[in-house]
């Protein structure tokens, strides 16, 4: 009922593509190295995972972005053949080897994020650097009428939003739960499903904070992304 076109290549001249797309060519060789190591471990582990479905990995947000062909003289080559065969280990197995933009100052357990069994125990740690990332403090303002209809487009329908309350928050202070309260009902989501619902990229994490200020919901935060495995901006601190 249509067409599927996979492009298939080698893991590695693959992994060139991921760094490239997902930390580009003006980080610090050992971030580059870095990166190289976890998104070939994620690849890795994910080619593990799939191997019976017809390509192992989507090019983009889903698992890991990927530019394709890449000039030959881009530090990602560097980072990948000095990295090569490189991956990382969980209890003797590959794992899936998270990563995102900024922690904020804090990462989390994957296991508060993802809801599968194979998440292993990552202790969460806090980030002893300080960060150049634009993400890493942020703020916004939400109109209670687009995060109503962002909500209704999800199946959580509370009517026009009067109150949103921070019910629980993680070890690393993200939003485990969100109380929303509305004139025709009320609902208690997951932080990170309340971030899916209203648009990644609406609250850039789930560590902020957040009141209503007439018709707007105003959200103060840090970091940008899950908050779990490594920090890229925090890589490119150590990187330096």
């Amino acid at each position: 009922e249509g067409l599927m076109v996979v492009n298939q290549l080698p893991l590695e001249d693959y992994l060139v593509g991921a760094v490239k797309a997902e930390a580009g060519d003006k980080m610090p060789i050992e971030m580059l190295k870095a990166q190289a190591i976890v998104a070939r471990t994620y690849a890795a582990y994910h080619r593990r995972l799939n191997a019976a479905k017809p390509y192992h990995l989507v090019a983009g947000t889903a698992n890991q972005q990927y530019v394709g062909r890449v000039n030959t003289d881009s530090p990602a080559w560097t980072a990948v053949r000095e990295t090569d065969g490189l991956v990382l280990l969980w209890e003797g197995g590959l794992f899936p080897a998270f990563y995102h933009t900024d922690s904020g100052g804090h990462t989390e357990d994957p296991r508060v994020v993802f809801a599968a069994n194979n998440m292993p125990a990552l202790k969460p740690v806090r980030v002893e650097f300080p960060s150049q990332s634009p993400h890493h403090a942020w703020s916004l303002d939400v109109g209670l009428s687009d995060l109503a209809t962002a909500l209704k487009r999800g199946g959580i329908s509370v009517g026009t939003i009067t109150a949103l309350r921070v019910v629980e928050r993680s070890v690393s202070l993200r939003v485990s739960r969100i109380a929303l309260v509305g004139t025709r009902g009320n609902a208690t989501l997951p932080g990170n499903e309340f971030r899916r619902l209203i648009g990644y990229d609406t609250p850039k994490s789930t560590l902020f904070a957040v009141s209503i200020d007439h018709a707007s919901a105003r959200f103060v935060g840090r970091g940008y992304g899950h908050g779990v495995g490594m920090c890229q901006w925090g890589a490119f601190e150590m990187g330096k």
